[in-house]
């Protein structure tokens, strides 16, 4: 890192405006180039010199560069807290404010973007991406700590989805190749990457600033790759098809997910393995529907059960029972069997009935007689 702009002055930290002043007049009287004509390192010197001083004098730049200092980015302090410092420790707001008190914004720092945008305007999108994901910006995704998560959709019939199953599926799982170790490229034709010569590290400089990042030739590796592996052609996985147990839980809802640990796309440079996530679908049901924990089902009577009332038999979940359709019922009533439907924790639905009230298609004569009769009689009445 580059070396401390009060050391190169020669001052204390809490050095007054007036003493950076005086300080500086004679570090840059000494090494000015016109008294060192010639002499490489006294210009470098000046230079030095005068960088420090352009920031020490002016009150915002000061206080910025205090604020950077205190967290280790530069020689003489613990901690190297910043990108390519001695601990790899990237500092998040909560750093900040835990330091500055609450309220105070990392992105406010410098007062044009923060660091994030610092770094990505120095080296590009892969730092600005680097930099979110250690706590400048924005909130890392949870999937970018382990490796992909394997999807697939697993439908079942409304009975498994009510009472629970125990299925067994055959998946293709990733696997890392064996031909590759996983890198998709063979040894053949590998070689030092020339740009970071092997460290796998690049290191930039920009004013009092020194930030190493992974080499964007080799991606950190330190070497170029060799061939596309022909047995997985460069991806560095194949697939395995493997037989797992799967438990669905009573009462599970259309669309809900089942999330089973490390059995989706292994991890690459210490990250952990991805998981298998199960979407179920529950397929139609030519008996029934649910809704929530209520269970829907429909019956058909005539139209003289609809009038006189009646008992029809109702299959439940468990077992048939008798219900009773009051006199009058009308076609598309709906009654309620209490404690009929799904049990899902410590709640209980009901069964809800539907009366479907069948008219016929076709009449004898003697019939048509008889409801005309009642038509009659019903007309009078009213």
């Amino acid at each position: 890192m580059a070396r401390d702009y009060y050391q190169i002055l020669g001052v204390e930290e809490k050095a007054g405006a007036d003493e950076i002043k005086r300080r500086y007049r004679e570090l840059a009287k000494k090494y000015h180039p016109d008294r060192n004509k010639g002499n490489k390192a006294a210009e470098d010197k000046f230079k030095e010199v005068s960088a420090a001083y352009d920031v020490l004098r002016d009150e915002k730049k000061r206080r910025q560069y205090d604020t950077m200092r205190r967290f280790g980015g530069f020689n003489g302090r613990a901690g190297g807290g910043f990108p390519g410092g001695e601990s790899g420790r990237f500092y998040t707001n909560a750093d900040f404010e835990q330091a500055f008190g609450n309220g105070f914004n990392v992105d406010e720092l410098f007062g044009f973007g923060g660091l994030g945008d610092i770094f990505s305007s120095l080296f590009g999108d892969n730092l600005r991406a680097r930099t979110r994901r250690s706590g400048f910006g924005a909130r890392p995704d949870r999937e970018t700590r382990s490796a992909r998560h394997l999807r697939i959709t697993l439908k079942i019939p409304l009975a498994e989805a009510i009472s629970g199953a125990r299925r067994r599926i055959r998946i293709d799982i990733p696997e890392p190749c064996p031909a590759c170790q996983a890198t998709g490229f063979t040894a053949e034709g590998a070689q030092v990457c020339s740009r970071c010569g092997g460290t796998g590290q690049v290191t930039h400089a920009q004013g009092a600033f020194s930030i190493s990042r992974p080499c964007p030739s080799c991606l950190g590796q330190g070497v170029q790759p060799g061939k596309v592996c022909r047995q997985c052609h460069g991806s560095g996985m194949e697939k395995k098809r493997k037989t797992i147990a799967v438990k669905i839980p009573p009462g599970i809802e259309d669309g809900k997910s089942i999330r089973l640990r490390g059995l989706g796309y292994p991890g690459k440079n210490g990250l952990p393995r991805g998981d298998l996530i199960i979407k179920v679908r529950v397929m139609n049901d030519q008996k029934f529907a649910r809704e929530g924990n209520d269970i829907v089902t429909t019956v058909s009577i005539s139209f003289p059960q609809a009038a006189l009332g009646t008992k029809v038999a109702v299959q439940t979940l468990s077992k048939k029972v008798m219900l009773t359709i009051p006199s009058g019922t009308q076609p598309g009533a709906v009654m309620r069997l209490r404690g009929a439907g799904l049990t899902v924790g410590d709640k209980t639905g009901d069964m809800l009935v539907t009366v479907n009230v069948n008219v016929p298609t076709s009449l004898s004569e003697r019939q048509k007689e008889l409801l005309k009769e009642f038509e009659a009689l019903a007309s009078a009445a009213a």
